[in-house]
């Protein structure tokens, strides 16, 4: 008879695979600039627009002159662009550890349908609580998840700012909600792939 693994393990691999399905959901409409996407909804001038990919290959990563935005603005972007490479190196730290829990696990396919299933719930569960905190005062959310992610400052700018013109509440709110149903459409699929797997076997 073959060793079971401790539950430990199912436990920490269900709570890994949360951030994981976040960071797909995000990065997948971050890099979706396609006919029903979140910037096709934007009402840009070609000058705009222009304004709007130079920021976007900026914050790939990629070197451009943001020659439209002040200092204070270019700082932010600069903010925004280390806050995603540690987005990125935190999420290669946790899939390195998931990997090696993984491939050390004793019933794989167990682990499988224990990871699929409790980390889908726990998705769901972080996304309707973030859903029904945006829908309830957006306004407040957003300015409590800048507090978190940029505790020194720097984030807030005046209504004239090339940053509000080009990217107004509006856009940020239809960008939250495109990821939450992303996010969302992940911790279901995955919840009802690892409930029937485990009721298949």
């Amino acid at each position: 008879m073959a060793k079971k693994d401790r539950a430990w393990r199912y436990i920490i691999c269900s709570i890994l695979i949360v951030p994981l399905f976040i960071l797909v959901g995000f990065v997948g409409v971050f890099y979706d600039h396609g006919e029903n996407s979140v910037y096709a909804k934007q009402e840009w001038t070609p000058e705009q627009e222009r304004i709007a990919n130079d920021t976007f290959t900026f914050l790939n990563f990629e070197e451009v002159k943001l020659t439209a935005y002040n200092d204070k603005e270019i700082l932010h972007l600069i903010d925004v662009r280390n806050r995603f490479k540690t987005l990125f190196r935190t999420a290669g730290i946790i899939l390195l550890a998931l990997i090696i829990l993984i491939l050390t696990a004793k019933q794989t396919r167990e682990l499988f349908q224990n990871m699929l299933f409790y980390g889908g719930l726990g998705t769901l569960g972080v996304i309707v609580l973030l859903a029904i905190l945006a829908l309830i005062d957006f306004e407040n959310f957003w300015i409590q998840f800048h507090y978190i992610v940029f505790p020194h400052g720097n984030w807030a700018f005046p209504e004239g700012s090339t940053l509000i013109q080009l990217f107004p509440e509006r856009f940020f709110f239809n960008f939250a909600i495109s990821t939450i149903l992303a996010i969302g459409s992940y911790g279901l699929a995955s919840t009802l792939i690892g409930y029937l797997w485990k009721r298949k076997f």
